[in-house]
C-alpha cells in the first residue's frame, strides 16, 4: 500500500500543485501559442518563409500572398528553379490595371494586366538594354508606340533638352526613318553639322563651324542668309533679295564695292561683237525649252571674268551697259565724221556757186 501511495503522489501533485495540466499552466499555453499565431499571420498566416509556386484562383497571384514590412531588402528565391521570379502589385478594384515584375533568364519585364489587358510595358535585358514598348530591344534605349498615328509621339522632352553626346572626337548621329526614306542629321567628328540623305546618299545641307549665327533664317517674312529680319522671300545681309513678284535683285551699292577702274567702251563693245551667242537648252530640261545667251568659258575668254562655268547677273549686265556705251560712242564718232564731211561739202558747194557767180 506504501509502495502505491508513492507512486501516485506525483501524479496528484501535478494536478493539485501547479503542474502542466493545471488551470494556470493551460492559460500559459494559451498565451504563448496566441503569440506564434500573431507572428505567423505578419507572414500571410502560413508558418512557412518560401511562398509556394501554385496561383491563386484568378491566376494573377501567389496561393499566400506575402504581407509584411520590409527593413533593408526583400529577397525572392526561384525555389521552383524555372529561371521565374514575379512580385504582383494588384488593386482591389477589377477595373484597375495591376502590376507585376518578372525576372525570367536574367531578363527583368514590367507587365501590366487586369482591367487593361495583359502587356509589357518595360522590359529591361539582362545586357542592359531597356525596351520601352517591346521586349527586344535592339539598342540601349528602343522605344515603341503600340499605337502610332497623327500626333502621336514616343518621346517627349518636356521642359528640357534632348542631349546627344560622345566623347572625344567622334561623330554622332540623329536618324529619321520610315518605309520611304531616312534622314540623318550628323555632326562630324571635325564638328561640321550635315542634314544627310542617307537613301540617297547625299548631303544636301552643311554648316561648318564658326559659321556666323544668322547663317540661315525662317520667318513669316521669308528665308534670311546672314539676316535675322528678312524682308522677302529671300533677303541676303548684302541687300541682294529675291521679291515676292520673282524678280532677283542685285547688291550693288557704292558702299560694298572696292578697287574702282576705268573701262573702254569701245573696246567692250568689240568684244561683245566677238561673243558667240547661240540659243540652247539646259541638259536637265525639257526639249521643249530654250534659250539664249553666251557660254561661261567664251564669257570668261573675252572679258576676265566669271569662273568659266557661271556668269553672275551682275557682270553681264555690266557688259551690256558698256556695249551700248560703246555703240553709243562709236555712233557719236561716226556722226561727228559725217557732220564734217558734210561741212566739207558744204564748203565747196559755196565755193563752186562763188565762181559760177563770178563769170
Amino acid at each position: 500500500m506504501k509502495n502505491k501511495s508513492s507512486s501516485t503522489q506525483p501524479v496528484r501533485r501535478s494536478l493539485s500543485e501547479g503542474g502542466f495540466f493545471n488551470p494556470r499552466a493551460l492559460i500559459g499555453l494559451f498565451v504563448c501559442l496566441s503569440g506564434v499565431l500573431i507572428a505567423l499571420s505578419a507572414f500571410g498566416g502560413q508558418p512557412q518563409t518560401d511562398l509556394p509556386d501554385g496561383q491563386s484562383a484568378d491566376g494573377r497571384g501567389p496561393a499566400a500572398p506575402l504581407i509584411t514590412d520590409v527593413n533593408d531588402f526583400l529577397r525572392i528565391f526561384d525555389t521552383a528553379n524555372d529561371n521565374r521570379t514575379q512580385l504582383f502589385m494588384e488593386s482591389e478594384f477589377p477595373a484597375m490595371p495591376n502590376w507585376r515584375m518578372d525576372n525570367v533568364l536574367g531578363n527583368l519585364q514590367f507587365i501590366q494586366f487586369g482591367g487593361v489587358g495583359t502587356a509589357t510595358r518595360v522590359a529591361i535585358t539582362d545586357g542592359g538594354r531597356v525596351g520601352i514598348g517591346t521586349t527586344t530591344p535592339s539598342a540601349p534605349l528602343h522605344v515603341v508606340d503600340p499605337a502610332p498615328g497623327p500626333g502621336s509621339h514616343a518621346i517627349i522632352a518636356n521642359e528640357g533638352d534632348l542631349l546627344l553626346a560622345r566623347s572625344g572626337a567622334t561623330s554622332v548621329s540623329f536618324r529619321f526613318a520610315n518605309g520611304v526614306r531616312n534622314w540623318n542629321f550628323f555632326n562630324s567628328f571635325a564638328g561640321v553639322f550635315q542634314l544627310r540623305d542617307v537613301t540617297g546618299g547625299t548631303v544636301p545641307f552643311v554648316l561648318n563651324p564658326g559659321a556666323t549665327s544668322n547663317l540661315l533664317v525662317l520667318s513669316a517674312a521669308g528665308i534670311g542668309i546672314n539676316n535675322p529680319a528678312p524682308a522677302f522671300p529671300i533677303h541676303h545681309s548684302s541687300g541682294a533679295r529675291l521679291t515676292a513678284g520673282g524678280v532677283w535683285t542685285n547688291a550693288s551699292s557704292r558702299s560694298l564695292k572696292t578697287a574702282f577702274e576705268a573701262i573702254d567702251p569701245l573696246a567692250v563693245l568689240a568684244k561683245v561683237a566677238d561673243l558667240p551667242v547661240q540659243e540652247w537648252r539646259y541638259k536637265v530640261e525639257d526639249a521643249s525649252t530654250r534659250h539664249i545667251g553666251p557660254v561661261a568659258e567664251d564669257f570668261q575668254r573675252l572679258f576676265g571674268l566669271g569662273d568659266g562655268e557661271s556668269i553672275g547677273t551682275v557682270d553681264a549686265d555690266g557688259v551690256a551697259l558698256a556695249a551700248i556705251q560703246g555703240l553709243d560712242q562709236k555712233m557719236d564718232q561716226a556722226l561727228a565724221a559725217k557732220d564734217a564731211e558734210i561741212a566739207e561739202l558744204r564748203q565747196e558747194l559755196r565755193s563752186l556757186k562763188d565762181s559760177l557767180t563770178d563769170q
